[in-house]
This record gives C-alpha cells, structure tokens and sequence, in this order.
C-alpha cells in the first residue's frame, strides 16, 4: 500500500519578464467568463472540492473538530477565499497528468525539459507532445524531477504563480486539502501557504489514472490579486450516490460591504435554509443538507448582498447531482423568490424550526431559535445542523442514550446499570468485561458457565474424561471408570513371577512384566517355581532336616532319611505311666508290645479302676 505524500514550495516575487503574463482576472476577461460556470473543463468536480475545502480552512483556519487544523498546528489568522483562476488550472492539471502519463514520481520539476507550446497544442501530459527529445528521466522518486520548474511552466499557460502544493496517492481533492492545512511545525509549508495572505487566486488541478507511481495527484498554483466575489466556490458530497444517500451541500461566502441579506440552496427550485458551519457570517463556509432521491436533480446557491442584489454560483445555470450531467446552463426557478405577501412557509432544523414570511415577493429570515453551539445529549438538533448526533439517538430504546454512557446502543441489554450476563460482553458498561466471561482458553464454555479451568481448551462441560487425574469434563468427578492412572506402576506376581505392571493410557492395569510361572516345582532351589505362593511344596526332604510331629498326646519330631523321605514319628509320653506304643500313646506294657497285648492289659486296668472305684 502507497503511503500518501505531499510537497510544496513557496516562490518569491516573479521576474519581470513573468509578470507579463496574461491577468485572467483584467475585467476584459471577467466579462467573458461567470464565476463558477465550467469553461473548457476547468475546473472539474474535483477541483470545485478542493477550492472549497481550501476557502473553508482560510476563513476558520484553527478548527480541529473541522480539520481545518491539528492539535499541533501552528496557529493562522483567517483570511478571504480564493479565487479560481482558469490559466493557473490548466497548468496545475497539465502537471498532474504529466507525472501520471510518464510514470514520474512527486515533484514540483518535470520529469523532462518541457516544451515550450505546451499550452496551445492541448498537449494532454504525454512524453510525446510535452517534453523535449532527449530530456526524459522518468522514475518515482519523490522530488526527483530535474526538468522544467512550476513558475516556467506555469508561465506557458499565462499564469504568474507565486507558490505551488501538490499531494499524491490521497484518492480526492478533498483529502488532499484536509492534508496540507492540518500540518504541523516544521513540516508545515502547504498549510502556511493556503492559509497565508499575499494570495487571492489559485489554480487547481487534480487527475488520476490506475498504475503508475502513485494513482492520481493533485496540485495547486497560487498568485496574488483576484476579485473577491460574494459566492466564490459551491459543491456537493458526495460526487453520486443512490436513492437513499444524503448529499452535503456546501458554499462559501465573503461579503466586504457589509451583512448579506439571505442565502439558500435552490434545489430542483425548492429553496432550502443554509448554515454556517466555518468562519464567520461573512467570511465563512455554509451548509445544507438533503436527500433528494432517485434520478437528476438540479442546483445552485443563491443569495441577496447586503444592497439586495441577487448573486449565484454558479453565476448561471447550475450543477447537477444524480443521474445528470455536471453542469447545464438552465438555472431552475427558486420557489423563494415568487412568493405571495404574507405567506409562510416552514423553516429551519432541529429547535431551530419556524417560519419565514413572504414580503415583496420574497420569503423573509426563520423566526426560529438561535441555534445552541454545542449538541446537548438530549436527543434533539440543538446546533440546527439537520443532523442529530447519532449518539443521541437511543436506537435500542432502553432509555439511556449513547452520549450517556451506552456502550452499544444497538442492544436494549446493554447500558449502564443493567445485569452483567455470562455472554463475554460489558452488559453494564462500565468498561470492564468479568474476568468470567472472557473464555480466555477460546473452547466456547465460559468460566461463568462451568468452564473448570479457562486456561485449558481441553478442560470443560462437555469434554471427554481421560485418565489423568484431572476433572476434564468439570463434573466434579476426576477419573471415573479408571482403574488407575496412565503411567502409575505397582507391584505384581510372587516368587520367580515377581515384576511389576504399568497403568495404560486408558487407565487399566496392563500386564505384569515377570517372568512366567514353571509347569512344577524344582526341588531344592528354595524358589517358588510354580509361583503359587510356597516352596518346593512337591519334594521330598534333605537328610538331617527334622520337623515336628504330631502323636496325640505325645509331642515328637520326623527325621529326614538318606532317600529324602520323612522318617515316623519319635516321641515321648507325658504320663510316667504311660508307655509309647505304635501309632499314638498310652498306658500298657512295655514299648513296642504288639496290638493284641497292648488291648489285653488296656482291658485289665480299666476293669481294675472300675472295681476300685466300686469300692
């Protein structure tokens, strides 16, 4: 994208031979050409907006509001319009579209020595019928140009210059103006030359063209003198537009000889009130506002000086807005000037509405009030401008204006006081969105609606669980259906089996990493083989190994054998009595007496305890 750009010079007084030049304001000439009436193209629309964006900043030249100025500007008295000059618009467009037909950056010299007849042949800025063979040295650099300087050429055209503006890349002249009169020190030159005094006229020209250095370019060349003219410069913005669009209207006017007795847009013959927007009564820039609707609409401005005498712009015939040409010679008859006595007729905007009367064939001042200076945040036209500021205007209808502190007046639930909602938005207006309702992990859920972590797209209502140990779906519950969590290990397995298993990611114990369990123990390892838990459960003993035993009422141990084999059992009786007999213990004969006799004396004792007790 081309940064827009703007150069200017300031020239001293002219050589002799300069001032020579023909002075299109002789009254020879003022005879032959109406101010305002288009001549041989010049000026076209875009140099009508230039000259007035430029009349408006000279007569209230520190209006930021306007963009008559910067905040950093330096300060200017005002001074009178300028002039258009026809010779001086010839030579400013010649050298506008001489930089665009020779891809030539922006600069005040030609890009080429030009050729003297520049001004007679219609030259239309090409290298063929402007520059001298030879010369060319075309390039984009800005102030590149080493040909024809702007008072030599503006000479060929018969137009003594004493400074130059230009700009490019601004896409209209008003832009361009806006540009050069709200410059600050020290880079200043435009805005001190239009703003500055020892100037009454000024020649402008701008064109544009696609591709090139820049896309179009607009330049003007001022001189001293000129006639002052009570309507010097009119125009209309936008330049087209359809059924429904608003067009501004505006004109400027200078009075020497005292307050001008009425003024108005005559449009398609209805007279329409004008106000002052810049300056001063009668040194100021006027406005009016309509919307005139489909298809060709006719205009002019009109006005009565202070003797009376009725003024125009353009001088005759009028310009056009819509579907139509530019300018046509017929001026339509104005509805204010042929009036009946006494008769009334609505006037004025906003609280400034009231009446005007006729008297002698034409309609008198508005008897409505003065406009206020300032807008009021109050809903009405207090400045009587047509517009009321749309931040007056409640759109939503939730009592609370725009001025006052809506911060979206397209929405009833928005404004000062109302209920903060979990919507991301400052319901209240006090320039704060809660922390809550920012969603500052962008996953749709809010913390204000559960969103658990608004740092963490992955963590919210709605969300899949995943075995983490973390909440994910902000239900309250971490992890559930998980075993345990991906990555924990635990022991598993017994004796050779012994290992450990790892949590999957699905959160399910996986498998254990030991070894695998022997079909049968191997003896004598004192490892559990099997890995049921005990070892060498299937084999015999050691020889030398004892254990305990069990022999009823006898306690006694098992010896392991040289084959391996548990031996009987060897005990003692705990009775004094009693004697160790196979297989348990008890009372009879001598220890190893066979079964029969062990049973034959067991019988004899009990008979003999039985009879003793008898006794």
């Amino acid at each position: 994208m081309k940064i827009r750009q703007a150069v200017c010079i300031l020239f001293g007084l002219l050589a002799v031979g300069c001032q020579s030049a023909e002075d299109p304001w002789a009254p020879a000439r003022l005879a032959q050409h109406l101010v305002g009436v288009p001549q041989d193209g010049y000026p076209n629309y875009q140099e009508r907006l230039m000259l007035v964006a430029i009349n408006r900043g000279r007569s209230d030249p520190n209006r930021v509001d306007l963009q008559t100025a910067a905040q950093c500007s330096a300060q200017a008295s005002a001074q009178p319009p300028l002039m258009h000059n026809h010779n001086g618009a010839r030579a400013a467009r010649f050298h506008c579209l001489n930089l665009l037909r020779t891809n030539s950056g922006l600069s005040h010299k030609s890009y080429c020595t030009l050729r003297s007849d520049i001004a007679t042949t219609n030259c239309d800025g090409s290298a063929a019928c402007a520059c001298q063979p030879g010369t060319e040295n075309f390039n984009c650099t800005t102030l590149g140009g080493q040909g024809t300087d702007p008072w030599t050429r503006t000479g060929y055209f018969g137009y003594g210059a004493n400074g130059e503006v230009g700009a490019a890349g601004y896409g209209d002249g008003w832009s361009a103006v806006i540009g050069w009169i709200t410059e600050c020190p020290p880079s200043d030159g435009h805005r001190k030359i239009l703003t500055g005094d020892g100037i009454g006229q000024i020649g402008l020209g701008h064109a544009a063209l696609s591709g090139g250095c820049w896309g179009d370019y607009a330049f003007g060349d001022t001189a001293g003198g000129g006639a002052s003219f009570l309507l010097p410069a009119g125009i209309h913005q936008p330049e087209s537009g359809g059924a429904s669009s608003e067009f501004t209207f505006r004109v400027n006017l200078y009075s020497s000889s005292g307050a001008h007795q009425s003024l108005y847009l005559v449009l398609d013959g209805h007279c329409l009130d004008m106000t002052l927007e810049a300056g001063q009564p009668e040194n100021g820039t006027y406005l009016s506002r309509a919307t005139p609707g489909s298809g060709c609409h006719r205009y002019y401005f009109l006005a009565r000086d202070s003797a009376g005498a009725r003024r125009t712009y353009p001088e005759e015939g009028s310009f056009g807005v819509g579907s139509c040409t530019d300018y046509q010679a017929e001026q339509p008859e104005a509805d204010c000037e042929t009036c009946t006595e006494g008769e009334k007729k609505p006037c004025g905007l906003g609280k400034c509405a009231g009446q005007k009367t006729c008297h002698a064939g034409e309609f008198g001042p508005c008897d409505g009030p003065a406009p206020d200076p300032t807008e009021s945040c109050n809903g009405i036209d207090d400045d009587c401008d047509g517009v009321v500021p749309a931040n007056e205007n409640d759109t939503d209808s939730d009592g609370v204006r725009a001025c006052a502190g809506d911060c979206d007046d397209n929405d009833p639930a928005r404004h000062p006081g109302a209920t903060e909602s979990c919507n991301g938005k400052d319901d209240d207006c006090d320039g704060v969105v809660p922390a809550a309702e920012i969603d500052a992990d962008s996953d749709g859920v809010r913390a204000c609606a559960g969103d658990c972590d608004d740092n963490d797209p992955a963590r919210r209502p709605g969300a899949t669980e995943s075995c983490n140990g973390i909440d994910d779906d902000c239900d309250g519950t971490t992890d559930p259906g998980c075993a345990c969590s991906p990555g924990e290990s635990r022991a598993c397995g017994v004796g050779q089996c012994a290992g450990r298993q790892v949590c999957s990611p699905q959160g399910q114990w996986g498998s254990c990493d030991g070894k695998s369990p022997d079909p049968a123990e191997t003896c004598r390892d004192n490892i559990d083989n099997d890995c049921d838990g005990a070892t060498d459960e299937e084999c015999g003993c050691r020889e030398g190994d004892s254990r305990p035993c069990d022999l009823g009422e006898c306690a006694g141990t098992q010896a392991c054998d040289a084959q391996g084999n548990w031996g009987p059992c060897q005990g003692s009786c705990g009775d004094p009595d009693d004697v160790l007999i196979q297989g348990g213990c008890g009372c009879g004969g001598p220890a190893g007496a066979s079964p029969l006799a062990f049973t034959a004396i067991w019988l004899a004792l009990l008979a003999w305890r039985l009879r003793r007790k008898d006794e």
